[in-house]
């Protein structure tokens, strides 16, 4: 991993058990579950098939002696072993529930897992490259209708105080890019404050705050709709995806 991309334990608490989401650095997520005291039950959730994701797969694989689950969207994914779909669930230890969003358009294979604490009450998801804290990611195999699928319907309709845990670090650029198009928008200042002086934002908001200053999530804002130039909804999320990979700021 670089200093951008995340991968993450997803940890129950009742058994110390954790799953590993996208552990493209096997080492280093090895380091961070013996400093936490956590066992590793050698489950990969796979968030979609790109190298920086994926890649750690089979050497994670490897250093479990025989990972016993490997989940993810497609055949694509590393020593896949079991294909997952849209609303598709399972269980990671005893009160840990996931839930799978099918949210393609980075990747048609692209999967957010959201998982919930029965015990305790908490809810997070994990968005690899579909969302990122005030972004979404490139279109590199789908449609703008499908990205707003991904973000407003399939994400948007998930609990507001659910945690969002992205694939990578990408808020400083993003916000900027947001703040451009509203430049207004008083949530849209506060997270620029907070990446002036904070270089980690994962698991610091919510999709409820993301409607609040995610441009790609707020479509019919009339600041958004106005500087984009578009009408209908997918119109103005292909606009801002064009605008934003052309941006510079």
């Amino acid at each position: 991993m670089n200093e951008t991309d995340y991968a993450y334990l997803l940890i129950d608490e009742a058994t110390n058990t954790a799953a590993v989401v996208d552990p493209y650095d096997p080492e280093k997520v090895l380091e961070v579950a013996a400093k936490e005291k956590v066992k590793l039950n050698g489950t990969i959730l796979t968030t979609h098939h790109h190298e920086d994701h994926s890649g750690g797969n089979q050497h994670f694989v490897d250093l479990m002696l025989g990972a016993s689950k490997v989940y993810g969207g497609s055949t694509k994914i590393p020593k896949l072993t079991n294909k997952i779909g849209d609303r598709d669930s399972f269980k990671i230890g005893e009160d840990i529930e996931v839930k799978c969003l099918a949210t393609p358009c980075h990747t048609q294979d692209s999967i957010c897992y959201f998982v919930e604490d029965v015990s305790r009450g908490q809810r997070g998801v994990f968005t690899g490259d579909t969302l990122f804290v005030s972004g979404c990611g490139r279109f590199f195999e789908g449609t703008p209708a499908e990205m707003h699928h991904a973000l407003n319907k399939q994400l948007g309709s998930l609990p507001p105080d659910t945690i969002t845990y992205v694939g990578h670090e990408y808020t400083k650029s993003n916000v900027a890019f947001s703040a451009s198009i509203e430049p207004d928008n008083q949530a849209i200042k506060d997270l620029q404050a907070v990446c002036d002086s904070n270089t980690v934002t994962t698991g610091k908001y919510t999709i409820g705050d993301e409607k609040k200053f995610n441009v790609f999530m707020r479509l019919t804002e009339p600041a958004v709709v106005k500087a984009v130039g578009a009408n209908s909804e997918v119109e103005v999320i292909k606009c801002l995806r064009e605008m934003k990979n052309s941006f510079k700021g």
